[in-house]
């Protein structure tokens, strides 16, 4: 299945994300915190949801992912002590709120990041591969209480042609205007 090619990265952005993850993540390395793993509630069919998924996405957001930095342990950035996030802005989501946020635009946001705001290419930065963002995504959904089997956040992550990736592409092409730094998009559904 093939996937849109992405436009090359400038060396200028590539630096300032590096730069705003290791701003954000040093001075948490050294920190004692405890990990509280969300715990499974109303999965339409236990069955079907991969115990590893859940645990193994927990161990990315704390881990390598990075997300901890900005999102907090489980993903509660009140709790970030670290003043270089409370001056982000807009501020880090609270990744305990039920977002209206399609699968697809998780994936895209992890892949991408949030032009105009902190929220770097995670999976860019931080080296995460393909198979390591479907279990990212299932403990970031496990913080609000819902679960889907892995094979269906697949699916939906690489679902094309929605309405949701029209504003996606909408949005990167409004933030790139004037922008030297962030590449125009062009975007055909197929």
């Amino acid at each position: 299945m093939g996937h849109p090619a992405r436009p090359p990265m400038s060396l200028l952005n590539m630096l300032r994300s590096l730069l705003l993850i290791t701003i954000l993540a040093v001075p948490l390395w050294g920190s004692n915190f405890t990990y509280v793993l969300a715990s499974p509630v109303g999965a339409e069919n236990e069955a079907e949801v991969d115990p590893h998924a859940v645990p193994l996405g927990h161990t990315l957001f704390n881990g390598k992912a990075v997300c901890f930095a900005c999102h907090g342990v489980n993903g509660e950035p009140s709790k970030v002590t670290n003043p270089n996030v409370a001056r982000l802005k807009p501020h880090p989501t609270d990744l305990r709120h039920p977002t209206d946020k399609s699968i697809r635009q998780l994936y895209l946001i992890i892949k991408y990041g949030i032009p105009g705001t902190a929220m770097v290419s995670v999976q860019d930065q931080t080296g995460l591969r393909d198979e390591d963002v479907p279990h990212l995504i299932s403990y970031l959904l496990s913080l609000q209480g819902k679960h889907l089997v892995v094979d269906d956040i697949l699916e939906q992550m690489y679902r094309r042609d929605t309405e949701t990736d029209r504003a996606i592409v909408a949005m990167c092409e409004a933030e790139a205007i004037g922008d030297s730094d962030l590449p125009s998009i062009s975007w055909t559904p197929g």
